[in-house]
């Protein structure tokens, strides 16, 4: 099974963490995808990477622009050389990098598609939220029927109803 994932940035992780790794963990080694794509964006999606990584699991990247990190601090930065160095495959889905907040958006949305395109199960850290990288990339799965397992300690299974 090829294995998509989505997850929030660290602001919207907070507390829950330790817990989100721990479980996806357990998934992983429950369902032992062939293969994960993830975006490489700070938070969920570099720690699922680095769980794959221990769990000898390859992963690949769709990066949504060349710059992607051109904003993080240092330490960020370094992770996602490494998430780089270590990808089985990498795919640039815009080659130029967005002019204005406006375009990065819509370019981070087309990087959703590009993954959710080549999965066959998107897994989400998600809380359920409507709005953000996530409620889309769960969204498009779920309106191409792409299977969305959603892992968030504590969540009401009503939060996600439209």
């Amino acid at each position: 099974m090829i294995l998509g994932i989505t997850a929030h940035r660290p602001s919207r992780l907070g507390t829950q963490r330790a817990s989100l790794r721990s479980l996806t963990k357990n998934y992983l080694v429950e369902h032992r995808p062939t293969l994960i794509w993830s975006g490489a964006a700070l938070g969920g999606d570099q720690d699922i990477c680095g769980i794959a990584l221990r769990l000898g699991i390859p992963y690949a990247l769709a990066i949504p622009f060349p710059g992607q990190a051109a904003h993080w601090i240092k330490t960020e930065k370094q992770v996602y050389e490494q998430l780089l160095l270590r990808a089985n495959l990498i795919e640039v889905v815009s080659k130029v990098d967005p002019h204005g907040r406006a375009e990065a958006r819509q370019m981070l949305f087309a990087r959703n598609a590009f993954l959710v395109a080549q999965v066959e199960r998107l897994l989400a850290w998600y809380d359920g939220r409507p709005r953000g990288g996530t409620a889309h990339a769960v969204g498009l799965a779920n309106r191409t029927g792409i299977d969305v397992a959603i892992i968030w300690p504590k969540r009401s299974p009503q939060s996600l109803l439209p």
